[in-house]
């Protein structure tokens, strides 16, 4: 009997909230591989970023906001996001990451408040950790592996301090980069040249994931199913670049 792999996704319960691409994105590869999803967050209920769902019924296809997204992508994490609101998620305090296959910190702005430094949380990645179990973790979700100590010695990425909105700097409780930086030993890499577009950046370290940005969000669910030996040897994750500022219009 083939055993049932369950990945846990943690997410944000503060403002601005979680972004939904990073969520719906991964979510979506792993459930069509057969991989069951589980969410936790600090309050039992997830705060989605509403930037990063524009409504397409509220709004025109070439409106803005859909320059970094697509109508079509939109109401895939609103369709998720119904779901979240719907039936809440499970407290932080109930859940043990030694139950699960992989441990997921979703990014979002809010994962800097009430995620990154939980104690909760950290007790959750090193239950995952310390059984050789998937850690993961996305963009600004990626400062819980620098806090929890996780990634000593190791080679990360997470957002970039240059691409961080300038009215909301002095809002944000630190530097997620200069978090990742102390935190990793100086191994923090954001794999971003001059003049060149950006491309999806996750790094792999032994059973640590972490990635860039939300355009890396496909990068990260194809590298989570991977790391548990759930995809198909003929799956070849599309690659995708993309040159944009994800946050730009905030």
């Amino acid at each position: 009997m083939t055993e049932t792999l369950i990945v846990l996704f943690i997410l944000t319960s503060a403002e601005p909230g979680y972004w939904g691409e990073e969520l719906a994105v991964p979510v979506n590869i792993l459930q069509e591989h057969g991989i069951q999803i589980e969410y936790a967050s600090p309050q039992g209920k997830a705060k989605l970023d509403p930037l990063s769902a524009p409504d397409p019924d509220q709004l025109p296809p070439d409106h803005e906001l859909f320059k970094w997204t697509s109508p079509e992508a939109s109401r895939k994490v609103m369709a998720l996001d119904r779901e979240l609101l719907k039936n809440g998620t499970r407290r932080l305090e109930e859940v043990h990451g030694y139950d699960y296959a992989a441990v997921v910190v979703v990014g979002g702005h809010g994962s800097m408040f009430d995620v990154n430094q939980n104690p909760e949380v950290h007790r959750i990645l090193r239950e995952a950790y310390d059984r050789n179990k998937i850690v993961a973790a996305e963009c600004h979700g990626t400062g819980a592996l620098a806090f929890a100590g996780l990634i000593s010695g190791k080679k990360v990425t997470g957002f970039p301090e240059a691409w961080e909105p300038p009215h909301l700097k002095d809002k944000l409780p630190y530097s997620l980069q200069e978090e990742l930086h102390k935190a990793s030993g100086g191994n923090y890499e954001d794999g971003l040249e001059p003049g060149v577009p950006p491309k999806p950046l996750v790094i792999a370290q032994g059973n640590i994931l972490t990635s860039r940005d939300p355009m890396s969000s496909e990068a990260m669910g194809f590298a989570i199913l991977e790391k548990l030996g759930a995809a198909p040897p003929d799956i070849v994750p599309k690659k995708v670049e993309i040159n944009r500022d994800p946050f730009r219009n905030r």
